[in-house]
């Protein structure tokens, strides 16, 4: 989320990049790069019974990584949809208490 905030046109390229992206293979080979480190700690939350088990790794990396550039994203909008910074709080909060419900396992809940 900060480096969203503090470097927009930065965070933009490899999570929309244009079509005549210099080096696209380069955006997309950081992409995986990137999607592979929150990939990698979903087997060690299952293990600690902090995640569900029933959760593919690559999949939940890839499904929170669409989440959050779809709520970020709202930053970058230039009209009436973009949220003033105390809606944009709410909004991320509300965004990380989803995410995290939504992989915590039930034994974590007890």
């Amino acid at each position: 989320m900060r480096f969203a905030q503090e470097k927009p046109h930065q965070y933009r390229l490899p999570a929309f990049p244009p079509p005549d992206a210099p080096a696209p293979e380069r955006v997309d080979a950081l992409v995986r790069e990137q999607n592979g480190k929150p990939a990698a700690l979903v087997p060690e939350c299952v293990d600690a019974g902090l995640a569900r088990p029933d959760l593919a790794p690559p999949v939940v990396a890839t499904v929170l990584w669409r989440m959050w550039d779809g709520v970020l994203g709202l930053m970058f909008r230039g009209d009436g949809s973009r949220p003033g910074e105390e809606e944009m709080a709410r909004i991320l909060g509300t965004m990380a208490s989803l995410a995290e419900l939504g992989l915590r396992s039930r034994a974590a809940e007890k």
